[in-house]
């Protein structure tokens, strides 16, 4: 006799597609087996012949973004929950965990991880509804070479590095923007290289993350396009072109055969980035590479969202989409990330990025606030763009969305995976369910969606974390405190 069954089930595994069910007990996956040969159970949960897959690890979220932390734990993992999501990746900053919460953070705000952490780890084990793992940003010296005991200390092995907002020392380029997002403290490439050589000391259970777009050299172009009036997402997009992407991610890649530091390129947005990525696979690089669904589906012509999708790096063009495509389809692309940030539309279009701006954020481009959510619609937007068209399989989608992220955080094959032993996240699909998406269906702070009135077919009915229904038929059952920090080892 155990806990749970999931019966009537199509259970998608590394040994394939297992017609009939899953066995739980004390939030743990013990049996795997055909309707008639599982265990008794207390409690039966009918699959209805739909697919089950392990509960989604988004790598790539970031609570304590533009809000206080734990108001971010608290609103946006129940979006979460809906969504199949059932660990995130939460890359932080410094100043936005463990102290008072400032618009405007400054240097001095830049403490060393082991003076927040505790408090942040409380936060989240307060407020959330699903498990989660601390990505550090790296933004000085010091956390640089504190890296291996960041590691060996509190279990974080995932490191992110901004190469897009590295600035002169003496004379910060755009020093409030950049503490708007909690990194107010002006660092360059030494930075940057120091904890790659600190990350490659550990043996291969670090990973250096880094955002890859050359905005040194954003500001060549962002001047042509002011000069000609240029406006739009197609300018914004023009302002970064794809060979700055493919530049910053040849240079850190660079870095990483040096210091022998695994490599990770966030948020891959271009064709040009995946040939270069293709390139480096091809040499045997530690290299692994994710996009979003947003560089997937949406396009710097799509109107809407228009200005709602500003984003660095940019959403691009159709050619760029259907190369992202492929990339995933043939192993260059190995995880999906949401790149969640809680933004409102008083944020976008009324205080922009600085709030100190001259022209309307609402029609300026130049001046319009970046970023969006995305836990609730990663999922959906991969089964309805990926899954329900033909562009990837579902067992592509598991392993890109549940397999690699895990694997990519320590975490496999704890999470990530329908095998014995595994914690049993896990998702139900409806594979035919079709909703027409708008702010009022997702569970967010954010009163926006940048899919807003696209139909997407393909969404989760149940989402299971460590066994408890936290989500069923779109209702979010899970309770803040559900879930767990997940400390990784080295």
């Amino acid at each position: 006799m155990v806990e749970k069954v999931i019966v009537n089930a199509l259970a998608v595994t590394p040994a394939g597609i297992v017609r009939g069910g899953i066995g739980i007990e004390q939030g743990k996956i013990v049996a795997i087996a055909t309707d008639e040969n599982l265990p008794k159970a207390l409690e039966t949960i009918d699959a209805g012949g739909r697919y089950v897959i392990p509960g989604v690890v988004d790598p790539h979220a970031h609570p304590g973004g533009k809000y206080p932390l734990d108001q971010d734990f608290r609103t946006e993992t129940p979006g979460a929950a809906a969504g199949g999501v059932t660990t995130i990746g939460a890359i932080v900053r410094v100043p936005r965990m463990g102290q008072p919460f400032k618009e405007f953070p400054e240097p001095a705000d830049v403490v060393s991880w082991l003076d927040v952490f505790d408090m942040g780890r409380g936060i989240g084990e307060r407020h959330s509804l699903v498990d989660f793992f601390f990505t550090f940003t790296i933004n000085s010296d010091q956390h640089a070479v504190e890296i291996p005991e960041y590691a060996t200390r509190l279990g974080v092995t995932t490191f992110k590095f901004h190469g897009n907002l590295k600035q002169p020392l003496d004379n910060p380029v755009s020093p409030r923007w950049a503490a708007r997002i909690g990194i107010p403290l002006p660092y360059d490439d030494s930075t940057i290289f120091q904890g790659f050589e600190q990350i490659g000391r550990l043996g291969g259970s670090g990973v250096a993350e880094v955002h890859c777009e050359n905005t040194e050299l954003t500001k060549i172009f962002k001047e042509r396009l002011v000069r000609e009036e240029k406006q739009g997402l197609r300018a914004w997009a023009e302002r970064s072109p794809d060979f700055l992407e493919a530049e910053h991610i040849m240079r850190y890649a660079y870095f990483a055969r040096v210091t022998r530091a695994p490599f990770y390129v966030l948020h891959l947005s271009s064709a040009e980035g995946v040939e270069a990525c293709a390139r480096l696979k091809d040499s045997h690089a530690r290299i692994q590479v994710e996009t979003c669904p947003h560089y997937l589906a949406l396009t710097c012509e799509d109107v809407p969202p228009g200005l709602l999708a500003k984003v660095n790096p940019p959403v691009r063009f159709a050619q760029d989409n259907e190369r992202l495509w492929e990339g995933l389809r043939n192993g260059t692309i190995d995880c999906i990330g949401s790149d969640h940030v809680v933004t409102s539309l008083h944020e976008k279009l009324v205080k922009g990025d600085t709030s100190d701006h001259i022209t309307d954020p609402a029609t300026d481009i130049w001046a319009t606030g970046s970023g969006f959510v995305g836990l609730d619609t990663l999922l959906p937007v991969m089964l309805s763009e990926g899954v329900n068209r033909g562009r990837i399989s579902l067992e592509r989608l598991v392993e890109v969305c549940c397999t690699n992220p895990a694997k990519l955080s320590g975490l496999y094959p704890r999470k990530g995976v329908i095998s014995l032993g595994a914690d049993a996240d896990l998702v139900i699909l409806d594979l035919e369910k079709t909703v027409r998406v708008s702010a009022s269906v997702l569970h967010s702070y954010a009163d926006f969606t940048v899919f807003d009135g696209r139909e997407l077919r393909g969404w989760p009915v149940l989402t299971m974390l460590r066994g408890t229904v936290i989500m069923e038929d779109g209702k979010v059952t899970g309770r803040p405190g559900a879930g767990r920090y997940l400390p990784r080892s080295v």
